[in-house]
């Protein structure tokens, strides 16, 4: 915690971030909504994604603030746009839900594919579902497959219905390419976030 406080008064923007954690879970620090908000805010002002992708969610059911939708979309957008997989995820929830954004099947697309890049398990079962039903691209149970897989073998459970559906349509041959596939999807990637205490309200 000395080091945290150190770091937060020589304007560190991470340490604001995990400030905001601390104090939005009750985790060495009294739980409060308010303060928690405080400190995203200021990670955010600072430049931090994972703080500004936090206060956009805290906006919309008014925790530590007044609710409001379209600064919850502005943090979520800024984060995305900073590369962070979790807000690319959101803000792809955001357009696939039409919520202060246009209906659009291809950004919700597209920002999943950024975000399932990124290893986001849950960017990446959505990125099959919308291979799988043709929205926002052409219909690829293939590919779907293939990203489906890649999340459950990361661990995320929430795979495997899709996958068991997939697995009953798919040949032999078609199975085989998509876990040929979903071998170089699990292939690292180029960038990373590298924080520590790295968490979001929603992160599905």
């Amino acid at each position: 915690m000395h080091w945290l406080q150190v770091a937060a008064h020589q304007h560190f923007a991470p340490a604001y971030y995990n400030f905001g954690i601390l104090y939005l879970g009750g985790k060495g620090e009294r739980q409060d909504n308010a303060e928690a908000f405080r400190w995203f805010e200021k990670g955010a002002e600072a430049g931090d994604s994972s703080a500004q992708t936090n206060l956009g969610y805290m906006y919309d059911p008014g925790l530590g603030c007044t609710r409001n939708v379209r600064p919850r979309l502005n943090g979520i957008g800024r984060g995305a746009e900073a590369a962070n997989p979790m807000a690319e995820n959101n803000l792809a929830d955001l357009y696939l839900k039409s919520e202060g954004v246009a209906l659009d099947d291809a950004a919700p697309f597209a920002w999943f594919q950024k975000a399932a890049a990124e290893r986001n398990t849950g960017a990446g079962i959505k990125l099959g579902y919308m291979y799988s039903d043709g929205r926002g691209t052409t219909k690829d149970l293939q590919t779907a497959y293939a990203c489906v897989k890649a999340a459950q073998m990361a661990g995320d459970p929430r795979a495997n219905d899709l996958l068991h559906a997939l697995e009953k349509v798919l040949t032999p041959t078609q199975l085989a390419a998509a876990r040929q596939e979903d071998s170089k999807l699990q292939q690292p990637t180029r960038r990373g976030v590298g924080k520590e205490l790295r968490a979001v309200i929603i992160d599905w």
